[in-house]
Formats: structure tokens, C-alpha cells, sequence
């Protein structure tokens, strides 16, 4: 199993909203999917310059740009950050939209060419895989859930996209074993309460939405389906996606809302794995591996969280920044008028209401 994970927003009620009518469901089940659909752009490394000014540490790696009726694009930052303890060493966060337009993907494997050493992410089925996570098998890849997702959209998906297979690519993620143990020991604390058994729960519907033979897997497929056939739906979704996106902004807390158990569960699949990564950096760089620079390929919603431990741990500082789109959606081209977009964005409110956001001005 080759995944990229990162928790869709479960919704209990996802299609009975107070006043919204039935056509609400499909579009609010849309937004569930862009928690596993966080992404990332790359650029082309530059010379470091010893006295190059810090900037502010990012509060978000993926933006939602474009004019009211105008085109709509996800955008998404690469940030180029060094250490005073690592000279000569360069290092870049590459976020990582799960699904993207061929273009963006060349450019991002133009980036992750240029490197020395690549750290990737990527769930794997056992502790003893390869690492390449079975990234080879393409036909298997493009009908997984989220190569479904991408070519609904009409799009394709990270894993098919990028080539897995350079020699200095390493897989740099714990594996699902490894997650369950984690879940499993936090369910075994004596401090443990009843959100440590829903975040448990949760975790078990996440494995089996992934499933391709799971029942989810199959009722997302039809509504997939229905999405790929109309090419005004497809506008919609595509719509939806960058704004919840764009709103949410990688900021997990806030995907998470309320929920105490969803929180866990998001600590231990974000918090875990990005301890893996810094502890696979600092043997890099420690090596001396990263003078043709490194990157930490992983989605965007980690990114942030990269920029504290990194700086806190192994003294990094962001020295550049730059935005490239992952995809985006001409409303007008589509034939999407004006109630159209007022629609979107009132579920995108709707949504962010749920999750203890305030609706966008």
C-alpha cells in the first residue's frame, strides 16, 4: 500500500447541513477530501549567500489566489532555509499536493533533481519495505482512491507524477505498523480518555477508506464518477477544493475544530512522522550528504511544523520564498456564473463554520 496520509475530515452529518438542500452533500463531501489532497510546488536552487536576511517563519505553505469571477489557482510555497551549523549545506521544504497539473509536477521534479538527497513521505505497508512504497506500479497508483480523485478532477496524481525511482530518493515516513502502535499506545495510557478511543476510531475508518476494497472506497468512487462526467461539477469541485484549501491553509488545529479525538489523531500522524524526518536531516547533513542540498518532500500541511522543529533542533532559518500553482479553475471558461460561485462559497462558510472558523469576508 503507497499512500500519502494525511486525515480527510470525517463529517458525521455530511450532507443534512441545516437549510442546505440535497445537491449540498456531494459538494460538502468534497471538502473532506482536502486534507489527503494537501500540496507543494519546487524551485530551482540558488547559490547561498552567507549574510542573506531570515524571513519571518511561514504561517502557511498554500494559498487560494485569484479575482472574484476570475480564475481561482491553488498556490503553494517552497521555502529555501540554511544553518549556520550546516555551512555550505542547502535545504528546501517542498510541500506536496497529492493531486496536480503535469506542469506543476515537472517543475516540482525539476527541483527534487537538482538535490543530492531527497526525503520523502509516503506511508509503507511494513517496517521492511523498500521504501519505494510499490511507487512503481502505476496502473495500481492511478486506481487508487486518490489517482481516482485526480482524474476526476482532471488531474494527476503525485505518485504517478513524480518518479520515485532516482537513486537519491529516501523514503523518510514511519510505516503503517509503526502508526498503529502509536495509536495503540496512546489508547493504552493510563490517562487516556474517551477521545483517545474515538481518535482510534477514527484511524480505523481512515485505513479503510484507503482500502481500495473497502465500502467507502466504493461510495466515494460513484460520487468520483458522477464529477468526472459533467465538466460544469468537475469546475465546482475543483472550486471547492482551492478555497477549503485556501481557508484552511494547512492549519491542522483548525481542521480539526472542536474535536479532541481528531487532534490526536493528527498529532500522532503529523507530530510522529515529522520527528522521523529531522532525525533522518540531521544524519544527512551530519554526513555531509547535502552539499548539492536536500529537500523534504511532504505536503504542505507539515510544512510549518518542518520550520519549528528545524530551527528549534538543527538551527535553520528561511532565507528565500516562492509560490507556483498546483492547479487551478477558470469559472467563466466552465460556465460557472455568479450563483454558482456564491454557492461554493457558502459551503466552503458552512464548513469552516464546522471546524470553528470565522466565514470569509
Amino acid at each position: 500500500m503507497a499512500t500519502s496520509l494525511l486525515m480527510p475530515r470525517l463529517q458525521a452529518r455530511i450532507s443534512d447541513g441545516p437549510g442546505r438542500g440535497r445537491g449540498f452533500g456531494v459538494f460538502a463531501w468534497l471538502t473532506s477530501l482536502a486534507a489527503i489532497l494537501w500540496g507543494g510546488t519546487g524551485c530551482a536552487t540558488q547559490g547561498l549567500a552567507p549574510t542573506e536576511p531570515a524571513l519571518p517563519r511561514s504561517t502557511s505553505y498554500l494559498k487560494a489566489e485569484g479575482p472574484a469571477g476570475g480564475e481561482r489557482a491553488l498556490r503553494i510555497a517552497c521555502r529555501r532555509l540554511t544553518s549556520p551549523r550546516f555551512p555550505g549545506q542547502t535545504l528546501w521544504l517542498a510541500g506536496a499536493s497529492h493531486i496536480g497539473s503535469p506542469e506543476y509536477y515537472r517543475e516540482l521534479q525539476q527541483l527534487l533533481d537538482a538535490q543530492g538527497v531527497v526525503l520523502f513521505e509516503g506511508v509503507r505497508a511494513t517496517e521492511h519495505s523498500n521504501g519505494s512504497g510499490g511507487m512503481e506500479d502505476k496502473e495500481a497508483l492511478e486506481n487508487s482512491l486518490q489517482g481516482a480523485i485526480a482524474g476526476s478532477l482532471g488531474l494527476v496524481f503525485q505518485l504517478v507524477a513524480v518518479d520515485y525511482s532516482r537513486a537519491h530518493f529516501r523514503n523518510s515516513d514511519l510505516s503503517i505498523p509503526e502508526l498503529q502502535r502509536l495509536v495503540q499506545k496512546s489508547l493504552a495510557s493510563p490517562r487516556a480518555d474517551e477521545s483517545d478511543q474515538e481518535a482510534g476510531v477514527q484511524f480505523s475508518v481512515l485505513m479503510q477508506a484507503l482500502d481500495g476494497q473497502s465500502w467507502l472506497n466504493g461510495v466515494a468512487r460513484v460520487l468520483l464518477g458522477f464529477i468526472h462526467a459533467a465538466p460544469k461539477l468537475q469546475a465546482l469541485a475543483k472550486m471547492t477544493l482551492i478555497e477549503v484549501m485556501g481557508r484552511v491553509a494547512g492549519d491542522l488545529d483548525s481542521l480539526a475544530g472542536g474535536n479532541p479525538a481528531m487532534k490526536k489523531l493528527l498529532a500522532i500522524l503529523v507530530d510522529a512522522r515529522n520527528q522521523r524526518v529531522v532525525e533522518d536531516l540531521r544524519r544527512v547533513l551530519e554526513h555531509r550528504e547535502g552539499t548539492r542540498g536536500v529537500a523534504i518532500f511532504y505536503g504542505a500541511a507539515h510544512m510549518t511544523d518542518f520550520e519549528a522543529r528545524l530551527e528549534r533542533q538543527l538551527g535553520f532559518r528561511p532565507r528565500e520564498e516562492r509560490w507556483l500553482t498546483a492547479f487551478a479553475v477558470d469559472p467563466h471558461g466552465a460556465g460557472l456564473g455568479p450563483e454558482e460561485e456564491r454557492m461554493v462559497k457558502s459551503l466552503v462558510d458552512w464548513q469552516m463554520e464546522a471546524l470553528g472558523q470565522k466565514p470569509a469576508k
